[in-house]
């Protein structure tokens, strides 16, 4: 994790922009000041890499000082993310180049989104860490739909090896779509996860019972609801701050744009003082 490295990295990512790369190069001479958080940072990096379970159990935090127990420094998540880079190059599923090619998409829109389109001073934990999944290969896209290797059914909270599937943000869900995703994916995930009839999962905002009840019933995301049987999970009104109104967190709904049916729908309902819950779907056979 030194300036060569990171510099080898934004080539990688094909990102060109020079305060990106300044802001990169000012971290990592902090971090060399710092051997303490240097060292912290390289362990947490290590474990994510190997661990599975454990880079899972970090979605639960919200910053990373809260994982290397100290304050840290702006663009560190940047920095972690970008200095394993390494490992998707070395490909170690054997993935195609089309996948590749989508791989680094994403990791790249991962290193970039939050800076560009949110103004942030660093990437969140959940960009990195997605970012990281795909640097493991643990997700491949496949047409319209995300497919991750999984080690916990969501439904149960115990360990069974399984797909969860997800849905890249930015295109509209036609249904045409995703069954050409879906009877595709078997035959790929068997050769690159090595898997025969795993069970597919998807727990996602899209499936909540609250979202699903402002829709019609044509709406693509109602179609999209139709292939799972679907359990109601836990309270999600953060994900739907996120996803439909890009914001991590809002003290005031009344100030919340209108610009869609489905957003006014939804501060409708967050004015009233009502939540959302998640929807875990299991896809029918």
């Amino acid at each position: 994790m030194d300036k060569e490295e990171i510099t080898k990295a934004l080539s990688f990512y094909q990102i060109k922009d020079k305060d990106y790369y300044n802001k990169c190069m000012e971290c990592i001479e902090k971090l060399e000041q710092n051997k303490n958080l240097k060292d912290k940072v390289m362990e947490i990096r290590k474990k994510m890499l190997e661990d599975d379970l454990y880079l899972k159990s970090l979605w639960n935090y919200q910053e990373l000082e809260e994982i290397v127990k100290e304050n840290t420094l702006p663009f560190l998540t940047n920095i972690i993310l970008l200095s394993t880079f390494p490992v998707l190059k070395s490909n170690p599923r054997n993935l195609s180049n089309k996948y590749l090619k989508i791989a680094k998409k994403r990791i790249r829109e991962s290193l970039l989104n939050d800076i560009v389109k949110r103004g942030y001073d660093s990437i969140r934990i959940s960009q990195m860490l997605w970012g990281i999944y795909f640097v493991k290969e643990r997700i491949f896209e496949i047409g319209r739909l995300q497919y991750e290797l999984c080690f916990i059914n969501p439904l149960t909270n115990k360990e069974e090896k399984g797909i969860k599937i997800h849905i890249p943000r930015g295109e509209s869900l036609k249904d045409e779509e995703v069954i050409e995703s879906l009877k595709k994916a078997p035959k790929e995930i068997k050769k690159y996860f090595k898997l025969d009839y795993p069970n597919y999962y998807c727990s996602s905002w899209l499936l909540s019972k609250e979202i699903l009840s402002m829709l019609k019933n044509n709406a693509n995301i109602v179609r999209f609801s139709k292939h799972f049987v679907i359990t109601e999970g836990e309270e999600c009104t953060e994900d739907i701050l996120n996803f439909i109104f890009e914001l991590t967190e809002c003290r005031d709904y009344k100030e919340l744009p209108e610009d869609t049916s489905l957003e006014k729908k939804v501060k409708e309902h967050l004015l009233k003082g009502e939540t959302f819950h998640l929807g875990i779907g299991l896809l029918k056979k």
